[in-house]
């Protein structure tokens, strides 16, 4: 329906994309900004400033895909700048991760820029952060497991006499979310597997029985193990729901912990404050620049 008649004259392009939004409110697409510039020169950026105008005075959404090489700073720099919103897209290869992620690195309605974080593309529901490792552990009987199926969309697990020996495994799809979880057994001589899932997760839940302060010592040697590697981390105070279960100020002075871990109070069974501690974990993510 609409046809750009010379892709070597900037005012080609104009033409059509005024004929388009004054048609309808529309979302125009530009599938390669890059390939513009590179036809029509430097001097496509003063229109595109003006066709971002346009879209706005016509209630018309402008969305452009720029490969950000080999460009000078200049161009990018006055890009970045006519745009409402800016969001980075790439690839990472890294901790034995594969895939895409993106950060948005400007939104007029955003206080501040976010992390970046990996995506996925559900079918249905289009672009969704993507969290390929979190790792679940705390000492044994702790409610690990508990924990994992209570958060999970759909989870696994290997027991042997009602004690999981060998991983829990979850999928989480919260709200524009997913996420893979992995618990680990809570008896020392499964270290091994918590320091190689430490070594490629993006983030950890500590999980620790409020009732049992003689746990707290395990509790805290696998929160080391695991801060070594500089992950974002919850101390996920569990069972809370029950009498004699320690108050999160009793628990951070007993584990000697510094106000800059977060300790979250759950109850795995009745699903209390779980996702409250996802989403500060997830947020905490965020905020890293591990792994990115």
């Amino acid at each position: 329906q609409y046809l750009i008649k010379n892709p070597n004259d900037i005012n080609s392009y104009d033409c059509i994309i005024k004929e388009i939004v004054e048609e309808s409110e529309a979302i125009v697409t530009f599938g390669s900004l890059s390939s513009i510039i590179d036809l029509c020169g430097d001097d496509a950026i003063k229109h595109v400033e003006e066709w971002n105008k346009m879209f706005n005075a016509n209630n018309a959404i402008g969305v452009y895909n720029f490969t950000n090489w080999p460009y000078s700073e200049e161009v990018k720099t006055k890009l970045n700048e006519i745009m409402n919103a800016v969001i980075r897209v790439g690839g990472i290869g890294e901790r034995v991760i594969l895939g895409q992620y993106y950060g948005i690195l400007k939104a007029d309605w955003l206080e501040k820029a976010k992390g970046n974080l990996m995506f996925k593309i559900a079918e249905p529901g289009g672009v969704k952060a993507f969290i390929p490792k979190v790792l679940v552990t705390g000492p044994f009987n702790a409610g690990k497991s508990t924990f994992v199926r209570s958060l999970s969309t759909r989870s696994v697990s290997v027991d042997r006499m009602g004690t999981t020996v060998a991983l829990d495994k979850g999928h989480i799809e919260y709200e524009d979310i997913t996420a893979d979880i992995f618990g680990t057994p809570g008896q020392e001589r499964f270290d091994p597997i918590l320091k190689f899932i430490a070594n490629e997760a993006m983030g950890v839940f500590l999980i620790i029985d409020s009732t049992k302060p003689e746990s707290f010592p395990r509790a805290k040697s696998m929160l080391e193990k695991t801060r070594a590697k500089g992950l974002p981390l919850i101390v996920v105070a569990n069972k809370q729901d029950i009498k004699n279960a320690l108050s999160i100020e009793e628990i951070r002075e007993k584990m000697k912990l510094p106000e800059s871990i977060e300790i979250v109070p759950t109850d795995s069974v009745k699903k209390k404050g779980i996702f409250e501690a996802f989403e500060i974990l997830i947020k905490k993510i965020e905020r890293s620049d591990e792994g990115f």
